[in-house]
C-alpha cells in the first residue's frame, strides 16, 4: 500500500514528488497568469530557477554560481526527456503531417524517432518504421 497522501494544506506530509509537482504547477499557473498571451508560451527553466531560489539549502549555497546557474537548465531538459515517454501522438497526426510537409518546411521532421534509431539529420532517422513514430 503506498504513501497516504495528506490534504494540500499539510505539503509536509506528502511525498516530495508531490511536492515538487505541486510546486513545478503553482509557478506554472503564475507565469501563465502574468502573461497578456491568451495561449502563453511558458519558461520551464524560469519554473525551475524558482523552484531552487525558493528552496536554497547550505549544500546548494555553497555550489559553484556557475553549477547553480546550470542547474535549472538540466532539470528542465531532464523532466522534457522524462515527460517525452509518456506523450504520444493525437489521432492523425502523422497524416496532417504529412500534408503540411507538401507544402511548408518543417522544422524538425525526425522529432518521433526512439530513442534505439539514430536520427543523421532532422528529416532521415534509421531503424524500421514499427520502431519510428510510435507513442512511447
Amino acid at each position: 500500500m503506498g504513501p497516504v497522501l495528506q490534504p494540500e494544506s499539510n505539503l509536509q506530509a506528502r511525498p516530495a514528488c508531490h511536492h515538487v509537482r505541486d510546486l513545478y504547477f503553482r509557478i506554472l499557473k503564475e507565469q501563465r497568469r502574468a502573461s497578456p498571451e491568451r495561449y502563453p508560451e511558458f519558461d520551464a527553466v524560469g519554473i525551475w530557477r524558482s523552484i531552487i531560489d525558493e528552496h536554497l539549502t547550505d549544500f546548494t549555497r555553497a555550489l559553484p554560481l556557475a553549477k547553480l546557474d546550470q542547474m535549472p537548465l538540466f532539470l528542465a531538459e531532464m523532466s522534457r526527456g522524462i515527460s517525452r515517454h509518456r506523450l504520444g501522438l493525437y489521432p492523425h497526426v502523422r497524416e496532417v503531417l504529412n500534408v503540411l510537409r507538401e507544402h511548408y518546411p518543417l522544422a524538425l521532421d525526425g522529432w518521433a524517432c526512439r530513442p534505439r534509431t539514430r536520427c543523421t539529420s532532422a528529416t532521415t532517422c534509421t531503424g524500421t518504421s514499427s520502431e519510428r513514430g510510435r507513442p512511447a
